[in-house]
């Protein structure tokens, strides 16, 4: 990856896409339990869908979260806009 991929889009110079964050997240985490045992089901161990997401969205920027199939794309979206409890964050 190139570092010139790396760097913010340029910003208008008449938006207000300096002032406080529409959405800023910290440390999201979602850990799913795995259960086993019969007939007295416990919990053995825990999936880590989501695990120390941070971002910050301001007025006037864009978004994107990309990915491979299966690595929390749709868990931190849903984490995000509350459809799933998170499990820190």
């Amino acid at each position: 990856m190139t570092k010139d991929l790396l760097l913010p889009a340029p910003r208008d110079e008449g938006s207000d896409a300096g002032g406080e964050p529409l959405l800023e997240v910290s440390g999201l985490t979602k850990h799913f339990p795995v259960k086993g045992g019969f007939p007295i089901r416990r919990t053995i161990g825990a999936v880590q869908a989501v695990d120390g997401v941070d971002l910050s969205v301001r007025v006037g920027e864009s978004f994107g979260l990309v990915g491979e199939s299966g690595c929390g794309k749709s868990t931190t979206g849903r984490l995000i806009t509350r459809l799933m409890e998170p499990t820190a964050g």
